[in-house]
């Protein structure tokens, strides 16, 4: 199966250090919600960028591993990088959709318009530009 993605925030530069995606079965059939899916590279915890003891217990967790699954909701996932392109990110996120059991063949850019109020965040989203 082929997945729709789009960035919830606008791409700036050549590598981040951490994303929100969202993505959707390409199948028109498909109604339901959109899944919200946050990838952070281990550049985004030095202990510059935070709490030295939570980075220590994601690297000790992590092991010899390239990533590890938020195993809470399932929806966030720490990549062994220290950042990645568009293009590395794309690698991971067809990882994570395997390593939560889904079939992929191809991700395809999907439009906002596709996603508009598909996922918690972009009703959020909708809500703040509508009281603007």
């Amino acid at each position: 199966m082929n997945w729709k993605y789009f960035f919830a925030h606008k791409w700036s530069c050549e590598r981040h250090t951490w994303e929100d995606i969202w993505l959707l079965p390409d199948d028109l059939k498909y109604k339901g919600d959109s899944i919200w899916l946050t990838i952070s590279a281990i550049g985004y915890i030095t202990p510059e960028m935070a709490d030295w003891d939570y980075t220590q217990k994601v690297l000790e967790e992590m092991g010899n591993n390239l990533f590890l699954i938020d195993q809470k909701d399932n929806t966030e996932m720490i990549v062994n990088v220290l950042d990645f392109t568009k293009e590395e990110l794309l690698i991971w996120v067809k990882v994570w959709l395997k390593e939560m059991g889904f079939v992929v063949m191809d991700l395809i850019e999907g439009t906002r318009e596709e996603f508009n109020g598909r996922n918690q965040q972009s009703r959020t989203l909708n809500i703040l530009r509508d009281s603007l």
